[in-house]
């Protein structure tokens, strides 16, 4: 009787670390409920390195945000991670490490194995899985009564010791992955600037492919709010800032109150610039963006054709010109008039329909640029 009890009792033992064993497998055949071990520190301190933890499949149990689950890279479910979900799509899962600082790369909701549903501190689990060992090899010594004798609990035994060994390596996310994850990092590309300054508009031209357009606000140099006019075609954005004309009136008597210390002959041109600063706001993101726009004031050009004289204005604002005609022959002014001459047009005179004899003439036109009176002049010959 003595002898059978003790057989029942190594029966147990036997039976418990054949237990133990599957359960320790039971990840990589996929069984609904398996142990797995620790070894990684971003889910602390919920969960420390050597802490057992209890998985049930997922094929019983669901998930969903907050959960802590077991999600594998490969078949057999060697290369696992053990951390917490924060976001649940259609297709993939997002989980977070809740020492780590920032999310996981999304994965796909096939990865996701087991669904944590309890642990085992390591100063638990771990004298217990003692206890068994020493109670197969008590068991064992007693059974055969010879302490050299290998009894099969030893090969049971030392499949529990490699596996715990083997699985605390291949668990943690620390130790499987050493290569940098991949981030595809959303992004917002500048393809062109521009300034149409006839039509006063600046242009900015952007690639959001990854975003969808909500608003853009604008402002001239950091002062002048302005309206935007935004066209969508695909993933292209076109914005076009409006430059109202009163803030080139402000740019324009601006440059002139600062003056010019040097002009070459006419006709001049002296280079200008403005900020153009944007918020563009998107579904996820907002894009701060500042710009030059560059152009140049450019004296009128004064042309004769015979008898008809032209001056154009290739400026976004009006110029006011005083125009003289001196007729060579009577040695005086024949001809004296004002006229304004509106942004980007032309002045044209037919001086037949002016004076009243034919002959030689000088023209002469005077006006203020940047604060500084020129002049220019055309011969003009009447027939």
């Amino acid at each position: 009787m003595e002898v059978a009890s003790g057989r029942k009792k190594l029966l147990a033992v036997y039976i418990t670390i054949l237990l133990l064993v599957i359960l320790f497998l039971g990840k990589l055949v996929y069984l609904p409920l398996a142990f797995m071990l620790i070894v990684g520190r971003s889910m602390e301190p919920v969960y420390r390195v050597g802490d057992l933890v209890i998985g049930v499949a997922t094929y019983l149990k669901s998930y969903s945000v907050g959960d802590v689950v077991v999600w594998c890279r490969d078949f057999l479910r060697t290369a696992c991670v053990v951390h917490r979900v924060i976001d649940v799509s259609e297709d993939h899962v997002i989980t977070k490490g809740d020492a780590n600082p920032g999310p996981d790369f999304p994965v796909p909701s096939s990865w996701v194995s087991y669904v944590v549903v309890g642990y085992a501190p390591l100063y638990l689990w771990l004298p217990l899985i003692g206890l068994v060992v020493f109670l197969a090899g008590y068991a064992s010594y007693k059974e055969s009564e010879k302490r050299i004798y290998i009894q099969p609990g030893f090969v049971a035994i030392a499949i529990i010791a490699s596996y715990i060994a083997i699985n605390a390596f291949i668990l943690g996310f620390t130790y499987i992955d050493n290569s940098p994850p991949f981030y595809s990092t959303p992004r917002v590309d500048l393809l062109a600037t521009y300034l149409d300054i006839v039509n006063r508009v600046y242009v900015v031209i952007l690639n959001i492919s990854e975003y969808r357009f909500i608003n853009a606000i604008c402002n001239l140099s950091g002062e002048v709010s302005t309206n935007v006019s935004i066209t969508i075609n695909g993933s292209i954005a076109r914005l076009s800032i409006s430059i109202p004309s009163q803030f080139f009136f402000y740019l324009w008597n601006k440059s002139s109150a600062k003056g010019v210390s040097f002009l070459p002959s006419p006709p001049a041109s002296v280079q200008e610039s403005f900020d153009v600063s944007c918020t563009t706001i998107f579904d996820k993101a907002m894009l701060s963006g500042n710009y030059i726009a560059v152009f140049s004031w450019r004296e009128p050009i004064v042309k004769a054709f015979n008898d008809t004289l032209i001056v154009e204005n290739q400026n976004p604002v009006p110029v006011t010109l005083r125009i003289e005609l001196f007729s060579r022959a009577r040695g005086s002014v024949v001809y004296l008039k004002e006229y304004v001459v509106e942004p980007f047009s032309m002045l044209v005179i037919d001086f037949r329909k002016v004076v009243d004899a034919v002959g030689e003439y000088d023209a002469r036109v005077y006006y203020i640029f940047l604060g500084v009176i020129r002049g220019q002049g055309a011969e003009i010959r009447v027939s």
